[in-house]
């Protein structure tokens, strides 16, 4: 299997991407979300893994972009852990910029605080570390343990909160088969002029006794006011309880996209 993955190698996603293929396939980086869903379409890899969320940072706003325009479906689900590590060059002694990705930025705000330096974003966490490898300057980068390993650099555990942890999906032609304990995807959007059509779509979920783990709004980008909502709950969509209520759905909408089933990942 060849699983696209945003590189460069270090990455959390790569950490992901390895994860998920334990030993089996090949992860291929790619420089950015966009070019990582194209190449799957294009089947130019087999499948993309990208962040969709972060439990302190919320949701990677690419991610979600792609997830509207895109005819891939969610086949998988992996959970990492994050832990960041600022990293210099040997021999570094006084830093004048940091740098990293800007979702690493926002989670290490708290340690940033303490310290009177300019900051500057990269392109990954693992482009941090490679740029602060070939600089002159004396920089630091906020990176995997992993991308500090691989750039030779000197790293230090900057954790301030060990329940930091990301969440990606994988994006296949086909999403994953039922396993007995899985999830599933949707994206909606309402009728125009439609009061309460929200709340009849959440009523559904509870009167059939389906869990939701995940709902949050984005907007469409056409008007103020106006919104697609992402949902996620516990189930398949091929179990039959579930096929009525998203049937159901899909009447009292103005769009609906099942953005797929797929099994719930190991740590859940």
């Amino acid at each position: 299997m060849r699983l696209g993955y945003l590189g460069p190698a270090g990455t959390f996603s790569e950490e992901a991407a390895l994860a998920y293929l334990k030993g089996e396939g090949q992860a291929q980086p790619l420089p950015t979300i966009p070019l990582l869903i194209k190449a799957a379409e294009r089947s130019e890899v087999d499948a993309a893994l990208v962040p969709l969320e972060n439990s302190l940072e919320g949701s990677v706003g690419p991610t979600l972009s792609a997830l509207i325009d895109t005819s891939l479906s969610v086949s998988a689900e992996v959970i990492v852990p994050i832990t960041h590590f600022l990293a210099v060059r040997p021999g570094t002694e006084k830093i004048t910029r940091i740098l990293s990705h800007p979702h690493a930025l926002a989670q290490c705000s708290e340690f940033l605080t303490t310290l009177a330096i300019e900051v500057g974003e990269a392109a990954s966490t693992a482009a941090a570390a490679q740029l602060v490898s070939e600089s002159s300057e004396p920089l630091g980068a906020i990176c995997p343990l992993r991308a500090a390993q691989l750039y030779k650099l000197v790293p230090t555990k900057i954790q301030t909160n060990d329940a930091n942890v990301t969440r990606f999906i994988v994006l296949a032609k086909e999403d994953g088969a039922l396993t007995g304990r899985d999830k599933t995807s949707l994206l909606l959007s309402a009728k125009a002029d439609q009061p309460g059509w929200l709340y009849q779509v959440l009523r559904e979920f509870a009167t059939n006794k389906i869990n939701l783990t995940r709902i949050e709004s984005r907007p469409t980008g056409k008007a103020l006011g106006h919104y697609y909502f992402f949902i996620d709950f516990e189930g398949h969509r091929t179990e039959p309880h579930i096929a009525k209520v998203l049937e159901r759905i899909e009447n009292s909408v103005s769009l609906f996209r099942l953005l797929g089933s797929y099994p719930l990942a190991e740590s859940n």
